[in-house]
């Protein structure tokens, strides 16, 4: 019987071990589309740098299309962000819980088990011996979209309303739209930051 209920407790164990396995490889898969949506980015918006040139007078056409790209991959980094953030705390939460069951041990007895339970440790110690300047860092960090997708867009914004002032009414449809598009990546940004620091991470 005790061995039947071994062989069944290696076999739940060794499900676990896979479904990890399964869910850091989405971690990694989701990481570099974050990394593919700030390159393409990027490149979008560098190809749109030569026809601003070359058309001067139809440059706000130009900028008013620089929100709705840095929205969409924006919304789509964010996006891939809190699902890592939520993967990384379902781990830590429900997974590491389960072994010392499985193992027959407390926690206390395996409590040397688990890179997050080591990773918790060594972050919490360097937090605690962090300055001002490097904490500060650390934000910014943590706060990459604003300074690439958000203030961008928002400045964009805030040129066309300017152009618009001045009597270009052609610029009131992109005001709009781009308007529309920071809004959902605000909003996206507000979730992304509440899972970073309402969750106890």
């Amino acid at each position: 019987m005790e061995n039947r209920e071994s062989n069944l407790n290696s076999n739940k164990l060794q499900v676990i071990i896979a479904y990890n396995k399964i869910l850091a490889e989405e971690i990694q898969r989701r990481s570099r589309d974050q990394m593919f949506c700030v390159t393409a980015s990027i490149a979008a918006i560098g190809a749109l740098i030569p026809i601003a040139l070359k058309f001067p007078n139809y440059s706000f056409i130009i900028v008013g299309v620089l929100p709705w790209i840095l929205s969409a991959f924006g919304v789509i980094w964010l996006d891939h962000h809190f699902i890592i953030r939520m993967i990384g705390r379902y781990r830590r939460e429900e997974e590491e819980k389960n072994i010392p069951k499985l193992l027959s041990s407390s926690s206390q007895e395996i409590k040397w088990l688990g890179w997050e339970v080591y990773l918790r440790k060594n972050l919490d110690e360097y937090f605690k011996s962090m300055n001002k300047l490097q904490k500060s860092i650390l934000d910014y960090v943590v706060f990459f979209p604003m300074f690439y997708f958000i203030i961008p867009s928002l400045s964009s914004c805030f040129y066309l309303i300017y152009l618009c002032c001045y009597g270009n009414m052609l610029t009131i449809p992109f005001i709009l739209i781009d308007l529309f598009c920071v809004f959902i990546l605000l909003s996206y940004f507000r979730r992304a930051v509440k899972e970073n620091y309402e969750k106890g991470d």
